[in-house]
């Protein structure tokens, strides 16, 4: 055996051992899954269908298997038509801002660390949150904060109905600092007045007021979540989403998990 073949398996034995004696990762109490499953009828579903019509999407995502000419060629492949903003997403800060962050481009040591969700679901749906209903929870700065509502789909075909974050509220967390900002809205903004600001062709700082604060400061935001009565009040939650590395201005689908310790 060569001297460089012997250094290299007594390298290789030497990490092997260091391996042995590093400690194993510690296993959290239980993991909550936040995303809600991706199929034909999951944007309709999430939206309700006056949103899905008046943005223009489609009411089913196709997905639909591969077929090539020869049967015997077929390996299973799947096509997925996939909305940027449907189910758990990120909503990247690119789709605003011209120097804003891609999905691909968001450091990944963003999207994950300690968090807390804020109970907001006594709120009234027809008036925004305000900086009042978060000062209470004495937010810290590089915390990951998760706005619950208890969102719930339009049954009808009216527009979704829920307590947005108001542009000062919004403005008064990406102030403070936070990692990240998530919820179980389809969005942080009302879709209703997002509709009313669009038809008067209003600014895109006025129709995305309460994004833009967060897309200047680079500050993620995930969207959608599903599966927060699960963890609501628990002190010791580490929350990570990781999207799609899409190399796209708008957004992407995110796999959301709440770890739990004791």
């Amino acid at each position: 055996m060569r001297s460089g073949s012997i250094f290299i398996a007594a390298l290789s034995l030497g990490l092997l051992s260091c391996q042995d004696k590093l400690p194993a990762p510690r296993r959290p109490e239980y993991i909550v899954d936040l995303s809600p499953p991706l199929n034909e009828a999951t944007v309709l579903k999430q939206y309700g269908r006056r949103a899905t019509e008046f943005f223009g999407l489609k009411p089913r995502s196709d997905i639909s298997r591969v077929r090539p000419e020869n049967e015997w060629h077929t390996y299973g492949f799947t096509y997925f038509d996939l909305l940027s903003h449907g189910g758990a997403h990120i909503d990247a800060s690119a789709r605003l801002m011209r120097e804003g962050q891609k999905p691909n481009e968001i450091p990944l040591d963003r999207l994950f660390g300690w968090a807390r969700v804020l109970d907001l679901r006594w709120h009234d749906k027809s008036s925004p949150i305000t900086i009042a209903d978060l000062e209470t929870f004495k937010i810290k700065p590089n915390e990951i904060v998760i706005l619950y509502l208890g969102y719930e789909p339009p049954q009808t075909d009216d527009w979704p109905e829920y307590a947005y974050l108001s542009e000062p509220a919004a403005r008064w967390l990406a102030g403070i600092g936070v990692r990240l900002v998530g919820t179980d809205l389809p969005s942080l903004g009302s879709l209703r007045r997002i509709s009313d600001m669009m038809e008067k062709q209003r600014p895109p700082e006025e129709i995305w007021s309460s994004h833009v604060p967060f897309f200047e400061k680079d500050i993620p935001v995930v969207e959608g979540l599903v599966n927060l009565d699960q963890v609501i009040g628990e002190r010791r939650m580490y929350f990570a989403a990781f999207p799609l590395p899409i190399a796209d201005r708008s957004g992407a689908p995110v796999r959301a998990v709440a770890m739990v310790y004791s």
